[in-house]
């Protein structure tokens, strides 16, 4: 026990030290752009000072502060004093940067200074090469363009600014910049407008140039289209989306339900969504009717949901029975959905139940049938298609029941098993008869041995 204190304060001074270290070192650093002592064996202050009788001429009369060499930035992170025509900015390093009154320095204050993305003053303003004239500023996170005649840009540090730098900056293709950096309809990308194309970037697709803004990616979608059933739950279908991008040749749509899916009876919408990595997403649907036989009745459908908000669970309607036919009889399966249930169909011969659910879209569904009353498990659930693990089995009065959840829209749902329920009891009676009749045989038999090795 006294060991374990010993080692509980032991702990304790420990990061009461290390906490104390950590307060004295951030204390270190900031008091010395706070207060304007010396840097690097220099006086801050001192070396602003320096920096405006090299250039009183251009700065003209010190305006701020009055009181003082020099005040801290609001950010906190630079040293400055103000001059009738123009500022000088110290941070930590010798030299100051000095950045005078003009459009170079109107646009800095209307993006907030300091404050801003541009950050600071690092270099000096610069005439550029005399090929594209103009003018230059360099901050901490980007650069502001002065263009001769025109009005000033400016670019951030980053993908674009490494692209545009590697094709020649004002002086290569793209001239200078003529807008800000900008945001794409695709959020995670970027782009911004020179005298002479763009530079988009995205995560996915890296920087590139364009003669003109990027444009959507188009597709084309089949026209409705009209199949005959192949039984009697419906026909697997397939189709073809052209999809065209200008920059990226291996585009292609998704579509739901897809290509080679089992279409049921009645018509079905397909919605199909092109994206790229710049623009906003391109929708398209088309219509597939599948025919049926005049033979095949319509199946019952249950309640229809009530209009709920999207993002919310409908509440379920009652259950309803519907039947499945299985070697000839029909077998009550209940139904227990907060979805409008049709086309419910059982497939003796695939051991498969299927169903259509649909409901608001952006609501959440779920549907429950007493499985075990068709179906032996395990079970394989599909939404569209596509298999899901979005269910539960549970057993109610011996009997499984299935509840499958799903994100509203009007979907595909089927369920597959390992064996029809009557077909599984006449199995096992397949596999019990035999197995009463050699115990039979085996009790004669054994008792004929018996019998014949004890004679009385």
């Amino acid at each position: 026990m006294i060991g374990s204190n010993l080692k509980a304060d032991s702990l304790f001074r420990s990061a009461i030290t290390t906490i104390f270290v950590a307060s004295l070192a951030s204390i270190l650093v900031a008091f010395p752009i706070m207060s304007g002592t010396e840097v690097h064996g220099q006086d801050m202050c001192a070396t602003i000072a320096q920096k405006y009788s090299q250039n009183s001429a251009a700065l003209g009369e010190k305006t701020y502060p009055q009181s003082q060499d020099c005040a801290p930035t609001g950010n906190g992170q630079s040293l400055y004093a103000v001059y009738e025509n123009g500022n000088i900015y110290q941070i930590n390093d010798p030299p100051a940067v000095m950045i005078l009154n003009g459009p170079i320095m109107d646009r800095w204050i209307s993006l907030g200074q300091e404050q801003s993305a541009l950050g600071l003053p690092m270099e000096e303003q610069k005439a550029l090469p005399s090929g594209n004239p103009g003018e230059a500023q360099v901050f901490q996170y980007g650069t502001i363009f002065l263009k001769q005649g025109s009005v000033t840009q400016w670019m951030m540090i980053g993908d674009i600014w490494d692209f545009y730098a590697e094709h020649g900056r004002e002086q290569g293709q793209l001239g200078y910049p003529i807008s800000p950096p900008l945001t794409a309809p695709n959020p995670t990308a970027k782009y911004q407008q020179f005298e002479n194309g763009y530079i988009y970037y995205s995560p996915s697709k890296g920087a590139y140039i364009t003669a003109g803004k990027d444009q959507s990616p188009s597709m084309s979608l089949p026209a409705a289209m009209t199949v005959q059933a192949s039984d009697s739950v419906g026909a697997i279908v397939t189709y073809a989306v052209q999809a065209q991008d200008d920059h990226d040749p291996q585009i292609s749509a998704s579509c739901n339900p897809p290509s080679g899916f089992l279409f049921y009876v009645g018509t079905s919408t397909v919605t199909c969504t092109l994206s790229d990595s710049i623009n906003a997403p391109v929708v398209g649907q088309f219509t597939i009717t599948v025919k049926s036989d005049d033979s095949v009745v319509p199946p019952p459908t249950t309640t229809p949901p009530t209009t709920t908000p999207p993002g919310t669970t409908p509440p379920s309607t009652p259950p309803n029975t519907l039947n499945a036919l299985i070697a000839g009889k029909l077998v009550a399966v209940e139904v227990k959905s907060s979805s409008t249930i049709t086309n419910f169909i059982f497939d003796e011969k695939s051991k498969r139940l299927s169903f259509r659910a649909e409901g608001q879209s952006g609501t959440e569904g779920s549907t429950e049938l007493s499985i075990g009353r068709v179906l032996q498990g395990p079970y394989v659930v599909t939404v569209d298609g596509q298999a899901t693990t979005n269910f539960e089995v549970s057993e109610a009065d011996g009997v499984a029941t299935i509840n499958i959840s799903y994100t509203h829209s009007v979907h595909g749902i089927t369920i597959s098993g390992t064996n029809v329920v009557p077909e599984f009891q006449f199995l096992m009676g397949l596999i019990i008869l035999p197995a009463f009749i050699a115990i039979i045989v085996i009790t004669r038999f054994g008792g004929l041995h018996m019998h014949l090795s004890f004679p009385r």
